[in-house]
Formats: structure tokens, sequence, C-alpha cells
């Protein structure tokens, strides 16, 4: 995924916490695995400083955007002080950051907005609300705000309070049970009990679904069909948090159960940031619960017509990820585990559709601008929104060029001139452009890229373009292109072409020269072109014959 804005870098920031977090609290760090996690939290702490404004808040493009953004700062302020314990950070950058906090708390209790709204959830439509404002209580207790600034806890739980008196949405009431058991509330139970009584329990799991997603599960081709809501697996995993501040560890294997179960083949979930960041922060703290000093288990595999395969997790490679390739025609596959200790053990499996939905949420159409040749190209992608809501979420396009071709810098300041991009930047040795948008809407909006082509490549392929909802990747649409075609002949040179790819050389060199000695001005040159073309043609046909 790219990483070009305040937020992104975080993703690679906090996943190192959350693993010395775990691996000190179960006793397993090494000391290879600790030089290389602080080492990233070092790159991470100084990247994530370029993103810090003059004021001292965060945003997701610095100096760049309008304003600072609350939601960024506090989710910077929280995983800055967690990580403190491991790396150096700087104090005055928290106490800065806390201040421009402080500073955005409403006479109510409330904490608004005045940034863009980057992460709709959270922020919610005006900007504010109950959900922004338990975020930013949580960052604050997490670097002790309790004690150096207890009015203003105070005051955010007193409108907490008042807003979980009235609310039943899981989302609001999972992130206000949590903040309230941070710090240690005398309502922490009652609000405890309510989240309890919105769960949703199905066999041997417990979590929370958002009741205002209407799926539609004959839909084949729907995302949501494949993959729980990324709202779900938050709320889910705030209250998994909340369980382990209780040290109820009965209530939290069921959800811990559901939170592994919808993680995908990498570990992560269905979005790139907040689901996946707390997800794992949740369930490292439960395992880190549950984790035995001693492990030792065999697993029994079993697949197809009595085929089989055995791993073992011992004390010296339980931080080893184990993997096993699978055949592809497999109609089941049968575990069995015998010992003591715990493991996770996760069956994956992946297949590619011809599109990304039957009803994407973008229009996207990429097309080949006249002016292209074989050397050159310049592609326009024009796309709007049209799912829910007026708008979506901070967007990223991703264009890949084809084979050969590499993206022409020269051209970038045209790119930002076009509406609600906020960066470009390339990947993958320039063969990748992606484009951020502050939010794509429903007016359309178009960019060009260009590119120059490096090396000459034959018969390439068609190559996608894709635009996507950072924050909520089932929000998407791709479409293929493809580059002016290009045959062995057209790119072969000098005694490497043999025979056939000569002959067909020369006959367009030909074509070419008889072309450029019989144009004259206007009309007429277009005629005598046509007409040396058609003879040349008529030659070659009686030559032939």
């Amino acid at each position: 995924m790219p990483h070009g804005c305040g937020e992104q870098n975080m993703l690679d920031f906090v996943p190192n916490v959350v693993v010395l977090d775990y691996l000190k609290r179960a006793n397993r760090l090494t000391p290879s695995v600790q030089n290389k996690a602080i080492r990233n939290l070092e790159d991470g702490y100084q990247r994530e400083l370029t993103y810090k404004r003059d004021d001292n808040s965060f945003s997701a493009f610095g100096n760049t955007d309008k304003s600072g953004s609350t939601w960024l700062t506090a989710f910077v302020l929280k995983s800055f002080a967690q990580a403190s314990p491991y790396t150096v950070i700087d104090p005055k950058v928290l106490e800065n950051a806390t201040a421009w906090l402080v500073a955005r708390q409403q006479s109510d209790g409330s904490f608004s907005e005045p940034g863009e709204i980057i992460y709709k959830p959270m922020q919610s439509g005006a900007g504010s609300g109950p959900a922004l404002t338990a975020y930013v209580l949580i960052a604050l207790l997490e670097n002790k705000a309790k004690q150096t600034h207890p009015d203003v806890v105070q005051a955010a739980e007193a409108y907490l309070l008042k807003e979980l008196r009235t609310t039943n949405d899981p989302y609001v009431v999972s992130l206000v049970t949590y903040a309230l058991h941070l710090s240690g509330h005398s309502a922490q139970d009652g609000a405890f009990q309510k989240l309890l009584s919105l769960a949703t329990r199905e066999d041997d799991t417990i979590y929370w679904k958002d009741p205002a997603l209407a799926v539609n599960t004959s839909d084949k081709q729907s995302d949501y069909f494949f993959k729980p809501s990324f709202k779900d697996v938050e709320m889910t995993a705030y209250a998994l948090l909340t369980l382990t501040e209780r040290g109820d560890i009965g209530n939290a294997v069921p959800v811990m159960r559901w939170l592994v179960s919808k993680q995908n083949e990498n570990g992560g979930y269905s979005s790139t940031q907040q689901d996946t960041v707390i997800g794992i922060q949740a369930l490292a703290r439960v395992a880190a619960s549950v984790v035995s000093r001693t492990i030792a288990i065999e697993a029994s595999v079993k697949y197809g017509d009595g085929r089989s395969r055995i791993l073992k997790i011992h004390s010296g490679n339980a931080l080893v990820l184990q993997r096993l390739e699978l055949p592809s025609d497999l109609k089941y596959v049968e575990i069995e585990a015998t010992g003591f200790g715990v493991a996770v053990m996760q069956v994956s499996w992946s297949f590619n559709l011809a599109v990304s939905s039957e009803s994407p949420s973008f229009f996207l159409n990429p097309l080949l601008d006249k002016t292209s040749t074989e050397n050159y190209l310049q592609l326009s992608v024009c796309t709007h929104y049209r799912g829910e809501g007026e708008a979506s979420n901070m967007a990223v396009m991703e264009v890949a060029l084809p084979s050969g071709y590499l993206f022409d810098f020269d051209t970038l300041s045209s790119i930002h001139r076009t509406k609600e991009v906020r960066r470009v930047e390339s990947q993958d040795a320039d063969t990748n452009v992606v484009i951020y948008f502050d939010r794509i809407g429903r007016e359309e909006l178009c960019v060009t890229v260009p590119a120059h082509r490096e090396h000459k490549v034959a018969n390439q392929k068609p190559v996608p373009v894709k635009v996507y909802d950072y924050y909520n990747l089932a929000r998407s649409a791709r479409m293929f292109y493809s580059p002016h075609k290009a045959t062995l002949c057209d790119i072969c040179e000098g005694a490497e072409c043999g025979n056939d790819c000569n002959a067909v050389k020369q006959t367009k060199s030909d074509a070419t020269q008889l072309e450029r000695e019989s144009e004259p001005d206007g009309a007429a040159g277009v005629y005598a072109s046509r007409l040396s073309i058609a003879v040349l043609a008529i030659s070659v046909a009686l030559f032939r014959r």
C-alpha cells in the first residue's frame, strides 16, 4: 500500500510498538527483534515529524493543509506515547500536541475538528461528536492527561456520559466504554453492560456489528460478501480491549476468535488503517494475557486423498510463522492439534475476479490520448464517486504503467493542478503512479498521466488503473487499458531481427518514404498520401503473386 501521508506513515509505526509490547509481556523479546523494531520506530518517528504543522498539530500533508486534524493529532499522540518506553520521543512534541488538542475542547466537553474530515466514522459528518471525543480522550489518557489536565478529562467524561445515555450506536458505545475503563470512571460497569447488550453472538464467537449496514449476500461480487465491515472490526477490537482491561478472559476468548477469523492472509483486515491497527493491538493484548511460558503443540493437517503434514510448535520456534502451501483443488482440510500452549492456525485461500464489483463505488475511465506514440504515452483517467454519501473519504488512484514505460516526472506540476489532488508519487521503480485526493465527489475529475518508453518491450499486456477509498477498500473500482501494440519485429534491431522482420521493416520504411515524397500542402497531401499507400499495397500484392 502507498504510504505518502501522515496517517499512512503511522500504519508502519504502530505495529512495531505492538510487537514490542507483546513480546515483552510474554517474556520472548530477543535482542535482534528489539533492535529491528526500535530502528523502525526511529525512522517512522522522524518521518511523521515532517507532517507536523507549525502550530504543533498533525495533518495528512502537514503545512500544506489548511488546518491541523484533531483526529490525526490524537492518533499520533497516542502512538508516540505508547512508543516512548522503547525509543526517544521528544517530550515537547507530546506536550505541544496535547496543548493543541486541549484547545479544541468545546464548552460542552466535546472536541471539535477544524481540519479535513479524513476518517468519517470517527469524525462524523459535522466534524465532532462522541466517537471523536472518546478517541481524543483515549489519546490524552495514554499520555497521562488525568494527572496533567484533570479538568479537561472530567469535562470530556461528562460529555460522553450524557451521550451514552441516549445512544445505541455500538461504534460509539465501544469507544466510550473503553475510554471510561482507561480513566477508571465509576460509570465504567454500566457502560460495559450496555456494550454487552449490543453484542452479536454466533456459534462460539462474540462480535459487534454496524446495524446501519445493509448486506446483500446474494451479490456474489460484493466485497462485503467476503469481508466484514471495517467498523465491525474496529468496534469489536475496542470491546476486546475493554475486556482485557477488566481481566475478563472468559468473554475475551470468543471475541478474539471472531477477530482472528476475519483476518486476511497477511494478518490485517479489510481497510489499511484503523481497523488493522486497533485489531492487532487488541489481539496482542489478550494474547499476552493467555500466553504460556512453555509451549509444545503438534498439529496434523490432513487433506486430499489421505495426504497429511505435521507442524510442530515449541519454545524454540514459537515466534516463527510457519506456512504450508496446499494444492489448489482441495475440497476439505482437517486439522487436529495435541499438546499444551496457545497457537493460531489459519486456512486462507484467494481467487481473482474479472471486475472489482458489479456496481463499483467509483466511475473510472482510462483512455489513451491521441498524442500517444510508440515512445510516449499520455493516459487520461476520469473518475467520480457514485457510492453512498456525497463523497468518499481520502481517495487514492494507482496507475500501473505498461512494461517498458516510466513515469515522466517533468510533468508532475500539471497533475498537481487538478482539483482535489494533494500528492503524487511513484513506486516500483517509477512504473506505478500513486495520486492522492482529499476526496472524490459526484463531479467528474480527470488527471493525465504521462510516461516515456525506457525499454523496448513487445506484446505488452493490459495494465490496471484502480481507485479506492483509503479507509474503506470495499469502495473501489478497477479498469484496464492497453498501450500501442508493439511486436517483436517493432523492437528488434539489426541481425537479431531475422529475414521476416527485416522484410516487414523495409516495407514500412518504403511506405513512409513514399508518403513524405508525395506530400504537398492541404487536402492534396492527404489524397497523395493515401494514393501512395494504395499503389504500394498493390505492388506488394503483385510481387507476392
